[in-house]
């Protein structure tokens, strides 16, 4: 989760418990002093939250913009260059001019402190320095030594969950009187299938064929009350009625596999992925601490 998504996450939480405070003092009955301290330290922690989240977001912004100073990115990088340029065009009236004397308007804006102030150059050169401090962390490209150490010692990373393959016919409780109506008819169906015939059912976003599909998959899809039938009804048997999310089902499972760890030779690239990501992770954590004092 980005800072921003997360700052704005915590002002919402802080706004919620404010507002859930305030619905309680205007319904039946006046709340206990206690209940009216719990709402208002609540909302106090939480607003405390956002803001201790805030002022660390700005310090690690403040510690990388000045890097990026230091580095030179403000002359280098072209998208500041150019905005800059922009910048300093409009500021004399003559926007567009940037196309023919970028050089020059962008050294005037830097002197008029425009990379200092304008949020978008200071988000550019904070993005483009965090990523270089990044990419200096990955380091080497590591070796099958290092990539199958990262694999064994973070196996819930690669945990294929467990899969079931299944057939289905749905009865729609909108076109068959409720669900119970749906479960009735699911039951007749039942019979029907199990003498081998072939029963249509209702249209269902579902296929009525479903090759291996993950537990996961199936719970978003179906509901976990299908899902727990699809892994613990027998194989090879039609069964049911049961109930899912969006109806009844008639149901024939036909294959299940369990979860497991997928072997290094499997997802080696996603190691390989993982490793350098938490590397360049660390790199720009690293340097935020030990930058610390820099941010005042």
């Amino acid at each position: 989760m980005s800072r921003r998504r997360l700052r704005t996450l915590l002002a919402l939480l802080a706004l919620g418990a404010v507002l859930h405070g305030a619905r309680g003092v205007r319904g039946g009955g006046s709340p206990s002093h206690a209940a009216r301290g719990s709402g208002v330290e609540a909302a106090r922690a939480a607003a405390g939250a956002t803001a201790g989240v805030a002022a660390e977001a700005a310090r690690a912004d403040q510690i990388l913009y000045r890097e990026a100073l230091a580095r030179g990115l403000d002359r280098e990088d072209e998208v500041v260059r150019r905005r800059l340029a922009a910048n300093a065009a409009f500021l004399r009236g003559e926007p567009g001019a940037e196309r023919e004397r970028l050089a020059e308007l962008a050294r005037e804006a830097r002197e008029l402190g425009m990379h200092r102030t304008d949020v978008v150059v200071r988000r550019r050169l904070v993005e483009r320095v965090k990523m270089e401090i990044a990419a200096e962390g990955r380091g080497p490209e590591p070796d099958e030594a290092a990539l199958r150490a990262f694999h064994a010692a973070h196996p819930g990373r690669w945990w294929a969950p467990p899969r079931a393959a299944f057939r289905h016919v749905f009865f729609d409780p909108a076109r068959r009187g409720g669900v119970a109506g749906a479960e009735r008819a699911a039951a007749a169906a039942l019979a029907a299938l199990a003498r081998g015939e072939s029963v249509p059912g209702d249209p269902c976003l579902a296929a009525p064929a479903q090759p291996l599909q993950p537990e996961t998959w199936i719970a978003r899809m179906l509901g976990p009350a299908f899902s727990d039938a699809a892994f613990g009804a027998p194989l090879g048997a039609w069964t049911g009625p049961v109930r899912s999310a969006v109806g009844v089902h008639a149901l024939l499972v036909e294959a299940r596999t369990p979860g497991r760890t997928l072997p290094f030779t499997d997802v080696r690239e996603r190691v390989r992925d993982a490793l350098l990501a938490e590397r360049a992770t660390a790199a720009v954590a690293r340097f935020l601490a030990a930058h610390e004092g820099d941010a005042h």
